[in-house]
């Protein structure tokens, strides 16, 4: 009796803790990350397979005539991918991870950070086109949450979104475009596509026009987070997937961008 009832106290006093570093400034447990990488696809009838985000090997069959999805797990060989050298961040418990021959790129990447500030942390993403890097660098001021010692990434401490080119030959590293406040989750074709305000926005880096694209559906605004927004993206599609989750039930929402005809679509279960 006397174990249960210092159990209770224990757990009482934590949560009170919590609580009190909450209403002390921490937005949460975990913060609204917003996940994005390269789109593994390979064509098909009417369409194409593209696979789940971080398991190539299962995925959905996706019909871009009917804008339909069916789920698979017959796989398929990406054959759109370009070859990531550079992945990753400075957040606590995380590293950028970088190709053989690109090292100084790590170091261009991390000068990102804001200077003044000794919390702010990057996360990015880079890929081989030809000879040249392109990528994206997030730049952060602070991260989020209780978990990892408060390191988690987050889009409430977005600083701003950052669209990057390298030559490893020439040492070359050049930001091509920049947006205040907004968090880039994809980029082809001289567009970008970023977070922003719990929006998707596309914008045109050669005009400077942006459109609105969807809201943020995994979007979470209470202490814990049961959903998520995932971005996949190459040269062609970005792949849009939300999970709207509460304690009791999952809603799940797909749309496809297509950056050559600049529409996007909701796709349904076929």
């Amino acid at each position: 009796m006397k174990k249960l009832l210092t159990l209770f106290i224990s757990c009482t006093i934590l949560l009170s803790v919590i609580s009190a570093a909450c209403f002390g400034g921490c937005h949460r447990l975990l913060g609204n990350d917003v996940s994005y990488g390269r789109l593994q696809r390979s064509d098909k009838e009417n369409g194409f397979f593209a696979a789940f985000y971080s398991y190539y090997s299962y995925g959905y069959i996706i019909d871009t005539e009917n804008l339909t999805y069916t789920e698979t797990s017959e796989g398929a060989e990406s054959t759109y991918g370009k070859e990531v050298v550079v992945s990753g961040g400075t957040a606590p418990c995380y590293i950028i991870d970088t190709a053989e021959g690109y090292e100084n790129l790590t170091t261009y990447l991390e000068a990102r950070e804001i200077e003044s500030n000794e919390s702010s942390v990057i996360d990015c993403l880079g890929w081989l086109d030809g000879d040249t890097v392109y990528g994206i660098c997030n730049v952060y001021e602070d991260t989020v949450g209780y978990l990892s010692g408060g390191g988690n990434y987050g889009v409430e401490e977005i600083y701003n979104a950052e669209i990057f080119s390298y030559d490893a030959q020439t040492d070359n590293f050049e930001i091509l475009y920049s947006i205040d406040g907004a968090m880039a989750v994809a980029y082809a074709n001289d567009t970008m596509i970023y977070h922003k305000n719990k929006k998707f926005y596309a914008c045109n880096c050669t005009d400077g026009t942006k459109t609105y694209l969807v809201d943020n559906k995994g979007y979470d605004s209470g202490f814990t987070r049961y959903s998520y927004a995932q971005v996949s993206f190459d040269e062609k599609y970005a792949l849009f997937e939300f999970k709207k989750g509460t304690n009791t039930t999952d809603t799940y929402y797909k749309y496809l961008y297509n950056f050559e005809s600049g529409e996007i679509n909701e796709l349904t279960l076929a």
